[in-house]
């Protein structure tokens, strides 16, 4: 359980880094601030719930939940650094768009809109499904439930806290937004890897 808190924390870190990137990136498409944070936390709060109804009834019916958020972890990884490039070419695919498309028109904020919400679907619907199959993980009895509920959800927050400051603050300002989703993948990289190096401990009945 130490070791799972400990990774659940670097997760939070990990999803709100990419959080802020994008609505830094996401700046370029939408050309404000205001409107690419509304976007981009809209995106990650729809895609939260949709995964976190997802995998964890998946995670029912799986043997060792602990891999299964193992891979979650390593997938998230491949693909936030996937969507990174595939935000940062769609400023430029955008702005392409015949001239009744532009950012100030209906037809050009709704397929601004629809392409933002299409990339970001699967990366956050995987960080909704992390929080649901650890808890499965680690839940043997209903009376459980709540105290690790509990327990995962602090430190997760405590995490995306930490990630927020780093990434906002430090890492974007002196390193800039491509190497902070580096470091954002590589710890997802890490934290896969370290949950299916565990994950024979958590065989889940």
């Amino acid at each position: 359980m130490p070791i799972l808190l400990a990774v659940f924390f670097l997760s939070g870190a990990t999803a709100l880094a990419y959080q802020i990137i994008w609505i830094r990136l996401f700046v370029l498409v939408f050309g404000g601030t205001v409107t690419s944070m509304s976007v981009v936390v809209a995106a990650f709060m729809g895609g939260l719930a949709i995964g976190s109804r997802l995998f964890g009834a998946y995670a029912e019916r799986v043997a060792n939940r602990v891999r299964l958020y193992g891979y979650l972890e390593l997938a998230l990884g491949v693909i936030a650094f996937a969507v990174f490039f595939v935000i940062r070419h769609l400023s430029t695919i955008v702005y392409a768009l015949p001239a009744g498309m532009n950012a100030n028109s209906a037809a050009g904020v709704f397929v601004r809109l629809l392409l933002s919400f299409i990339i970001l679907a699967v990366p956050t619907m995987i960080m909704g499904g992390t929080l649901p199959v650890l808890i499965r993980a680690v839940t043997a009895e209903r009376k459980e439930i709540m105290r690790n509920t509990g327990l995962l959800y602090a430190f997760n927050t405590l995490g995306a806290m930490t990630g927020a400051f780093l990434v906002g603050f430090l890492l974007i300002r002196f390193f800039g937004v491509t190497i902070s989703t580096a470091i954002a993948v590589v710890v997802n990289f890490l934290l896969g890897a370290a949950a299916l190096f565990v994950s024979g401990r958590f065989e889940s009945t």
